[in-house]
């Protein structure tokens, strides 16, 4: 979009550099103190609209962003490892400022969609597109899978679409339309910055096969 690159030309020092290596941190910092106080911590954080607009808790609007998705040693130090080598490669390739932005937008999307619709919510979906926009940029790019097993993203991205439609499918069937919404807020941030490009390399796809297909014939 032209005035998000406007302003990120503009504002070349806005944003926090090395991001994702602040909220890696934090992160783990959060695992840390939920593991010796046995999950006292974690409630505290949740993007909750009932406790941010009844008990003035303010501090959720930020901190549901640096829950982690596991009480497992083995899967944080995976999965903070796998949002520090993709948010790396994002900044470097979009750029502090405009990285940034996209964190932002995707998160502020959820915070919106959570404030109207309500529920309670971790970062799962945000860092979710993350991963999908690194997938999309860097397709071949492989992961050790529990640190053995070589796997490209794009395969892992695959798999992650098909639980996103899973999650998204049975909140509509339990007739939870509000935390459908939610899930899929963030993309919003997808659609704001990589639409058109994402858009423009689907038709470059299908003239290419299209072109290797007359040519077969």
């Amino acid at each position: 979009m032209n005035f998000i690159d406007d302003f990120a030309r503009k504002h070349r020092n806005f944003g926090i550099k090395n991001l994702m290596q602040h909220v890696c941190l934090i992160t783990m910092i959060v695992f840390i103190v939920d593991t010796l106080t046995g999950g006292r911590l974690t409630p505290f954080l949740y993007l909750d609209r009932s406790l941010i607009f009844g008990k003035f808790q303010i501090w959720r609007l930020v901190t549901f962003l640096f829950i982690p998705q596991t009480d497992s040693i083995f899967w944080i130090l995976f999965s903070l490892m796998l949002y520090y080598t993709l948010g790396s490669a994002l900044e470097n390739l979009m750029g502090t400022a405009r990285f940034n932005l996209y964190y932002i937008t995707c998160a502020a999307f959820t915070v919106i969609s959570a404030l109207i619709f309500g529920g309670a919510y971790t970062g799962y979906y945000v860092y979710m597109c993350m991963f999908l926009v690194f997938a999309y940029y860097y397709p071949n790019y492989q992961i050790l899978l529990f640190f053995i097993l070589p796997v490209e993203v794009r395969y892992l991205a695959f798999f992650d679409l098909v639980l996103i439609v899973i999650d998204v499918v049975r909140a509509i069937m339990w007739l939870d339309i509000a935390s459908a919404i939610t899930i899929l807020a963030p993309f919003g941030g997808i659609i704001l910055f990589f639409g058109p490009e994402i858009r423009d390399g689907i038709k470059a796809y299908k003239r290419r096969k299209d072109f290797q297909k007359k040519m077969r014939d």
